[in-house]
């Protein structure tokens, strides 16, 4: 048997066969509902538009070169002064001048810009756009005025540590004066300090502590030789250790004391502020000490002897 095919079965035959291709194959994909972004619309001339902003090339006119003027040798004659920038035909098509971007710097010599924009001076500080800073007064940390200098004053009134035996009532006397006031509150008080308020001629006042161990409690006497008066009063109890280290009998009166520290050689016309009756320091010594408050420096003499414990006035 012999088997015949015609051209319209070999036409059936690669139907069937495409057929068969696209039944097994992958179903045809979705065509996206979105729409594809397009570009905006370039205006029809590049006047004024940027370079960057732009997808072909721009036209630009060839810088011009400047003249040197007279007398100016810094200035290279082919370097141009002024920049050229794009879109210098007029304003844009809406109106506006341009904004930041439209004119562009090109072409110009870093030189000639740090010329024309000014060069930074000495005082420039990086990030400060080339801005110079004008340098202030330099201070040399010292006081703008010299403070004063302490000399000994020359006022006959002004205190001295002599004026501890010139003025009216010496120190003995006038603590003498406290202790009878004293004997009003307290039998057993005993001083621990004083203090000199008024050290003149013409009148004197002294300013006494005692304290009374057993307490403890303590008054302030108050001695004024104006009308003798004594003013007695309580007031908190401080230094009641130190009542038991000071023996009054021992005490040297005003112009004994003074006699034998000049022999010492004490300079007795230091101008002094301040004269108190107290222990010295960590010795725990009886002492009169003078302070001259300006110079912060002080006198200690030794209530017992008149010995000159310390002179900061004494240098080297």
């Amino acid at each position: 048997m012999e088997w015949k095919v015609t051209k319209s079965g070999w036409a059936g035959f690669l139907l069937s066969v495409v057929f068969l291709l696209s039944a097994c194959g992958e179903p045809p994909r979705p065509t996206p509902d979105y729409a594809i972004p397009t570009a905006p619309p370039t205006p029809a001339n590049y006047e004024g538009v940027p370079a960057a902003a732009t997808a072909g090339p721009v036209s630009r006119p060839t810088p011009q070169k400047a003249s040197p003027r007279p007398g100016d040798q810094s200035l290279p004659t082919d370097t141009p002064l002024t920049p050229t920038v794009s879109g210098d035909s007029g304003d844009e098509p809406d109106g506006s001048s341009g904004g930041p971007g439209a004119r562009l710097i090109d072409g110009t010599d870093p030189t000639v810009l740090a010329r024309l924009y000014g060069t930074p001076g000495s005082g420039a500080l990086p990030g400060q756009g080339g801005l110079a800073l004008s340098p202030g007064v330099r201070r040399s940390g010292q006081p703008s005025r010299p403070l004063p200098t302490p000399t000994l004053n020359t006022n006959p009134q002004a205190v001295r540590i002599e004026s501890l035996r010139t003025s009216q009532a010496s120190f003995l006397f006038s603590y003498k004066q406290a202790a009878i006031k004293i004997l009003e509150v307290s039998r057993t008080a005993r001083p621990v300090f004083a203090s000199a308020n008024v050290l003149k001629p013409d009148r004197t006042t002294w300013s006494f502590l005692f304290v009374a161990p057993e307490g403890p409690r303590m008054w302030r006497v108050i001695f004024d030789t104006e009308g003798n008066r004594l003013d007695l009063r309580e007031v908190a109890p401080a230094m009641v250790s130190d009542a038991s280290l000071i023996d009054m009998s021992k005490v040297l009166d005003s112009s004994v004391l003074l006699e034998r520290a000049t022999a010492a050689g004490l300079n007795t016309a230091l101008p002094v502020d301040i004269v108190n009756f107290q222990l010295e320091g960590q010795t725990k010594q009886p002492c009169f000490i003078f302070t001259n408050v300006a110079q912060g420096k002080q006198v200690a003499l030794q209530a017992y002897t008149g010995q000159i414990l310390r002179n900061d006035f004494v240098t080297g």
